[in-house]
């Protein structure tokens, strides 16, 4: 898991400076670990902060470009953030509370598709939506 220390030296390591905004944003993010947020969703956490919405978005940007940030589009079109673990993983998302579970990228069942039809992979996503242990304790 990212430390805000090693966050940081990724960072600067991109030429990016620390600021309090992005302190900010990187807070919230590591306090939503299991959760991937929208910006809209990071700004209403930031209820105190007069951060303006654009900030937000080039901030995501900048975490997204280093690395620090992963993103996916959920279903309902909505671009959803969180910090990037560096390890080859998958998600299990859960539809009712927004949580993410990762698990790991051992079995590749495609690379044999990948070979029958000379096709070179430079990346893949596997993302699967569902009902966690807790909604579903919740239903009863």
């Amino acid at each position: 898991m990212n430390t805000k220390d090693t966050i940081y030296k990724q960072l600067r390591s991109k030429g990016q400076r620390i600021t309090k905004q992005k302190k900010l944003v990187l807070d919230i993010l590591l306090g939503n670990m299991n959760y991937m947020l929208s910006a809209s969703q990071i700004i209403e956490l930031m209820k105190s902060s007069k951060m303006d919405t654009a900030t937000v978005y080039r901030i995501l940007q900048a975490f997204s470009d280093t690395g620090v940030i992963e993103s996916l589009l959920s279903p309902d079109g909505v671009t959803k953030y969180k910090i990037c673990e560096h390890k080859p993983h998958h998600h299990m998302i859960c539809k009712y509370c927004g949580k993410i579970i990762n698990f790991p990228c051992a079995e590749r069942l495609w690379d044999k598709y990948l070979e029958e039809n000379n096709f070179t992979e430079e990346s893949h996503k596997i993302e699967i939506y569902g009902k966690c242990e807790e909604c579903s304790l919740n239903d009863d």
